[in-house]
């Protein structure tokens, strides 16, 4: 029996998520809406699918754009990662700020004179490997002079 759930996340900016998913090496597939598709769509009831991530039983992982944010869409009945799914929800959002903090820094005119990721268990999803920080931390140092 399938039984989709949507994860709520603190995502809201596309590019940055599409930066995160290829740092991850997610197989991820842009999703295009019809041409005929109303503008005037109630996120809120039906959010867009702007991306999935294709798993091999075609229960993909999906992520929906409610209007504010990024919601991700998943069967966890048919999860076929080798990942559990807070992990691969941990991995997301941890890759996801850090690349966030580094582009704003940068924006505002620093620069990054050190990463520290300390990273001590692999993450398999699909064929691809990532080490995933299990305490949550990266240290980030950026520099800037006026």
């Amino acid at each position: 029996m399938s039984h989709i759930t949507k994860l709520k996340t603190a995502i809201t900016k596309q590019f940055i998520l599409k930066e995160t998913l290829d740092k991850l090496c997610l197989p991820w597939k842009s999703i295009k809406l019809d041409q005929g598709s109303s503008p005037t769509l109630d996120l809120k009831k039906n959010p867009r699918i702007d991306f999935i991530i294709p798993q091999e039983n075609g229960s993909n992982i999906t992520f929906l754009w409610t209007g504010k944010n990024y919601e991700i869409g998943l069967d966890v009945s048919k999860w076929q990662q080798s990942t559990s799914i807070s992990s691969f929800m941990s991995r997301v959002e941890q890759t996801y700020a850090t690349i966030l903090l580094t582009t704003s820094a940068e924006n505002a005119g620093f620069n990054l004179s050190a990463s520290n990721e300390i990273t001590n268990s692999p993450v398999m999803t699909n064929k691809s490997v990532n080490n995933i920080n299990e305490e949550k931390k990266i240290n980030l140092v950026c520099q800037g002079w006026y």
